[in-house]
């Protein structure tokens, strides 16, 4: 192999490695991405759940002045089994919600250390590449 066809390989291989590196680089701008997306869920999730437990300090007020009133408890106490049943049902939904954001998180975060494991064999490799291209390039006459 002619000196010429090794500084090409040589090349080739750098030019790979950029490309890796590129790549790796994409991949991390994603999971940032993907990271703030989780958080804005994660306070977006917060706020809900705040006016949800402010909804149901406003049922609990309207569910006692409706005790007071003798003459409509029947239809309350129907009003409010149908409403705890919606309630159960959404706060089953936000379990399941919550869950799957607690599944995301650990994928991501196992991403994000496949990435940075990827990132530093990349560096590694790079170094390597370059002090070869060095010991090349100065035993060259």
């Amino acid at each position: 192999m002619t000196p010429e066809d090794r500084i090409l390989r040589l090349e080739n291989a750098f030019s790979t490695l950029v490309e890796l590196a590129k790549t790796q680089s994409e991949r991390i701008d994603h999971h940032d991405r993907r990271s703030e997306e989780y958080e804005r869920r994660t306070e977006e999730f917060n706020r809900s759940t705040e006016e949800f437990n402010r909804r149901i300090e406003e049922i609990a007020e309207i569910q006692r002045q409706t005790e007071a009133r003798l003459s409509v408890i029947t239809t309350i106490v129907d009003e409010l089994g149908r409403g705890q049943t919606e309630i159960e049902k959404a706060q089953a939904a936000m379990e399941t919600a919550l869950a799957q954001i607690v599944e995301a998180h650990a994928a991501t975060a196992k991403a994000q250390t496949e990435t940075a494991e990827a990132h530093a064999r990349t560096e590694k490799v790079l170094a390597r590449l370059a002090e070869r291209f060095d010991q090349y390039t100065s035993t060259r006459p």
